[in-house]
């Protein structure tokens, strides 16, 4: 069976799953929308997110420890920082529409399996693959 997975490579959960497959002999793709990347043994996987970071252009890689934005770093919540930041990279999932579409094309699987309902859910949906298997749970 060949199977594509939408997932999170950096989650326990999606690794374990992964790996029983690849173990009964599957044919498994992943399609990681892990921001660091990280590869499952015995399954092929292919980054969404580029992950390279690069130094603010014209602070030569330093950062000011003074002015406005280390003001606002200091009185912004840290739990509205999060939440920007995972929202931030759940539109950059989104935006990987095309590469999705063209490695499930290419790799031509039987199910698409996706661990979460948003972003990976949208995604696939959005990629108008059949049959998907959309795996919720916790906040989901």
């Amino acid at each position: 069976m060949k199977i594509c997975f939408i997932a999170d490579t950096g989650s326990i959960h999606v690794k374990r799953i992964v790996s029983y497959y690849v173990k009964q002999n599957d044919d498994v793709l992943v399609l990681s929308t892990a921001t660091t990347p990280a590869d499952i043994s015995g399954a092929r996987t292919v980054h969404l997110i580029a992950t390279a970071k690069s130094p603010v252009a014209g602070t030569g890689g330093s950062r000011s420890t003074t002015g406005p934005a280390v003001y606002l770093k200091r009185i912004i919540p840290r739990a509205v920082k999060a939440y920007v930041r995972r929202s931030i990279r759940d539109l950059r999932v989104l935006g990987c529409h095309r590469m999705c579409v063209e490695e499930i094309a290419r790799f031509n699987p039987d199910v698409v399996f996706c661990n979460r309902s948003f972003p990976e859910g949208v995604l696939a949906a959005r990629c108008h693959v059949r049959p998907l298997l959309l795996r919720t749970a916790g906040q989901d």
